[in-house]
């Protein structure tokens, strides 16, 4: 694997922590979406929104349901 491509996988690694944090501390989807996007669009803009809402859609999803078990 080049250098770039497990730069780029170690970006998008630390979104998604960033993304289930953001989750986490929200009262609900849509607070999350916008704090996701402000983060996207600061620190992690080659990531376009349209992706940036469904991973916050898809952890919203796994954080909600009783079988979420990160990194197990």
């Amino acid at each position: 694997m080049s250098n770039t491509k497990r730069y780029i996988m170690d970006l998008e690694e630390k979104f998604e922590d960033a993304i289930i944090k953001i989750v986490k501390d929200a009262d609900c989807i849509e607070e999350a979406v916008k704090k996701a996007e402000e983060l996207s669009s600061k620190e992690y803009n080659w990531i376009e929104a349209d992706v940036v809402g469904e991973m916050v859609d898809f952890a919203w999803s796994e954080i909600q349901s009783e079988g979420f078990r990160p990194y197990v």
